[in-house]
């Protein structure tokens, strides 16, 4: 949400690549970590109480 943020009020400025390119590795960044968050949950979840684990 926060980085969403940012980048909303951020003088957003279509023509220069930098912007762009930098705009991104923001989104890949962000969904590295909604993966990895996604990943944790799962194993969490599913994996773990099947190897009797308790996380």
């Amino acid at each position: 949400m926060i980085i969403i943020r940012q980048s909303a009020q951020a003088p957003h400025v279509p023509s220069c690549p930098a912007h762009k390119e930098e705009e991104g590795v923001r989104v890949k960044t962000l969904l590295t970590l909604v993966a990895i968050f996604a990943a944790f949950y799962v194993l969490n979840r599913f994996i773990l109480p099947r190897l009797g684990i308790r996380g």
